[in-house]
């Protein structure tokens, strides 16, 4: 199944006219994971980083990356993730025609009691001619008190009467909360540059980090890039290459003890770095 969803990611490629130089420059992934990858080979790095390549291949050549992915992990189940979609599609159109056919089951006894409950003989209330042009009368007049409310509420709204400030007042008001503005500004910005974390990349990183409670960002470091994150308390991450990355909080180097394509756990705090031994929960506000 891998070779299938390999195969699948390879037309895509070919249909969309890139070819795999191209791919790799416009993505800057190595071409020799790219390779791997349609070759249908997916032990050449750890799963995180595997996901990671192929949200980004499928991204550049048009396709679905969440669609994408579940074909990946069904293909790694040995599931034919197309076939079982249609499976799924048979049996919801399936269980609709069913509903659809009780439904019309159902009006057709409601109708028929309907039909049976009417009176056989003599006209009901609005088949009588007399009593429609009763309901017409006592319509119109409905209407024309309703007009005649609205018309007399216009007229006696009272006036309502603006008074201006004096220019003065207007102008150290604006000075007032100019003052205060400024002050909430300068105390977000001490807020926001509390922690500074700078992760540089020696090697190529797929990395997942979270900032306080803000959404998590998953992002891929190439060699010599650089990338700085704000935060008031903490940092949650993942590193899928703890060997091609090296921390600096504030200004002070981070031990991570990385190695080549070794995934990490982390918490970074102000007291400095913990090492996880199991998978973070990312959570938001």
């Amino acid at each position: 199944m891998l070779n299938k969803f390999a195969q699948e990611l390879k037309k895509a490629r070919e249909k969309a006219d890139i070819t795999l130089q191209n791919l790799s420059a416009r993505s800057r992934l190595d071409i020799k994971f790219l390779q791997s990858i349609e070759k249908g080979d997916f032990s050449f790095l750890p799963e995180l980083y595997v996901k990671a390549f192929i949200k980004d291949y499928a991204k550049f050549v048009g396709l679905d990356v969440n669609e994408t992915i579940k074909k990946y992990e069904a293909a790694k189940k040995g599931i034919d993730y197309n076939k079982s979609k249609d499976e799924t599609e048979v049996v919801q159109t399936d269980k609709k025609e069913k509903s659809d056919v009780k439904e019309k089951s159902y009006g057709e006894q409601q109708n028929n009691t309907i039909q049976n409950n009417q009176p056989s003989g003599g006209f009901n209330f609005f088949s009588d001619k007399q009593n429609v042009k009763i309901l017409a009368i006592v319509g119109g007049v409905i209407l024309l008190v309703i007009i005649a409310l609205l018309i007399f509420n216009s007229n006696n709204k009272p006036e309502i009467i603006v008074k201006e400030k004096p220019y003065e007042e207007v102008r150290k008001e604006n000075q007032q909360r100019f003052v205060e503005d400024k002050k909430k500004s300068n105390t977000t910005l001490k807020k926001e540059d509390a922690l500074i974390l700078l992760i540089s990349a020696t090697d190529t990183s797929w990395i997942k980090v979270q900032s306080d409670t803000n959404e998590p960002k998953e992002f891929t470091l190439f060699p010599g890039s650089k990338i700085n994150i704000n935060s008031f308390e903490k940092f949650v991450m993942i590193i899928g290459n703890s060997g091609g990355v090296s921390l600096n909080l504030d200004g002070n180097e981070l031990n991570i003890s990385g190695k080549n394509k070794l995934v990490k756990y982390l918490l970074i705090t102000k007291k400095g770095i913990n090492i996880l031994k199991t998978e973070p929960t990312f959570t938001n506000n």
